[in-house]
């Protein structure tokens, strides 16, 4: 398994690239990049880019989060999954410790949209500000 991130801490926003077959220490990967963002941004967007995904080791690794992993996970804004649709379903297990984020999927055509849609979020836009007026002095 493959995961590629591409972060902004301006915007507060981390899109992430899956390929290949998902295991534990890709999710425990992926938690620590949300959170080490979270921790100098506050909410953030995440765009997770499903290039060529095979699937999930069949064990619910996901289940095992530490209390706080999943608070954590908690001040993820928006949610975009780009990619195959009929993955939807699946990734909703996967995703489950996300809670009150806001998910939605975006076929490989809609990938410029889906950018967008988390750009646009108020954790976004509220980042941007503070980047702005800490840059200004």
């Amino acid at each position: 398994m493959a995961l590629a991130y591409q972060e902004d801490a301006v915007a507060g926003t981390l899109i992430v690239k899956v390929t290949g077959m998902l295991v534990k220490a890709d999710y425990e990967r992926f938690v620590q990049g949300a959170a080490s963002l979270i921790q100098r941004c506050g909410k953030i967007g995440v765009l997770i880019d499903m290039q060529d995904l095979h699937g999930w080791a069949t064990s619910p690794f996901w289940q095992d989060n530490t209390k706080s992993d999943l608070e954590c996970l908690q001040d993820i804004e928006r949610l975009a999954m780009v990619g195959d649709r009929r993955w939807g379903q699946g990734m909703d297990l996967f995703f489950q410790p996300f809670g009150r984020s806001n998910i939605r999927y975006f076929d490989r055509n809609e990938a410029a949209e889906a950018r967008a849609w988390i750009e646009e979020a108020p954790c976004a836009f509220n980042n941007r500000q503070l980047a702005l007026k800490d840059a200004r002095g």
